[in-house]
């Protein structure tokens, strides 16, 4: 039997998550989530919030610089008002403390014009569609023998119809990242499985991966990535 090289350092606690990497004068961001499931977001009063001792600011659709396109819509941070799901980050309160900034994200009052939703997965749904591979990058429809002719000739056959609940994972780590400038390069600490992959430099720039120290799982990326400062602009 072969020994997990990471696996000492998890029991004992010596392991880091990425949010645990230090940053001198560090501020603290927390999320806003959209309460409704589709819809439009008719205005933002931040003005409790940016009253509370300790908050910077106040990050919304109405003040949030201009993102270069992504491709990725789920990457376009308060980049419309638009709000296509329940729980979408629809602000943010960046505060001098973790603690500062939820009792502030509390009291972000956002009034919606909600549209009706559809969550209903059907057979016949005309939104259905056909992707050109599912995850990570496997055929979208596989096909082995004669189903139809088997299941017709079986000496017993079960049709039924099973519904199941989502299911999620939930790992250990919290979700949090640490960003720190250090002159001209961004270095960013975030849970998951891969580094970000931000949009192509415009012009010479560099990412590296400084070495693995966290407790994520074994032959995955390292939780901190750096990116020169030509990525990012």
């Amino acid at each position: 039997m072969t020994a997990r090289v990471d696996g000492p350092d998890k029991v004992t606690g010596r392991a880091r998550y990425a949010f645990e990497h230090p940053a001198d004068g560090a501020a603290y961001v927390w999320a806003v989530p959209s309460a409704v499931a589709r819809g439009t977001i008719r205005s933002v009063d931040a003005s409790q919030a940016l009253a509370l001792p300790g908050v910077l600011a106040v990050i919304t659709p109405d003040n949030a610089p201009r993102l270069p396109g992504t491709g990725d819509p789920e990457l376009a941070l308060f980049q419309s008002r638009s709000v296509a799901y329940r729980g979408q980050f629809v602000a943010a309160v960046v505060a001098e403390t973790l603690e500062t900034a939820r009792e502030a994200a509390g009291r972000v009052v956002i009034d919606y014009d909600q549209a009706a939703h559809d969550v209903t997965l059907t057979a016949g749904h005309p939104g259905l569609y056909k992707p050109d591979f599912v995850n990570p990058r496997y055929q979208t429809d596989t096909e082995t023998g004669d189903f139809d002719g088997a299941f017709a000739a079986a000496a017993v056959r079960v049709d039924a119809t099973y519904r199941t609940p989502a299911e999620h994972n939930h790992p250990m780590e919290p979700h949090a990242t640490v960003a720190a400038w250090h002159g001209d390069t961004l270095t960013c600490c975030l849970p998951g499985d891969d580094p970000p992959d931000p949009p192509d430099p415009p012009g010479n720039s560099s990412c590296t991966t400084p070495p693995r120290d966290h407790p994520g799982r074994p032959g995955r990326s390292p939780p901190c990535s750096a990116w020169s400062r030509g990525r990012y602009g």
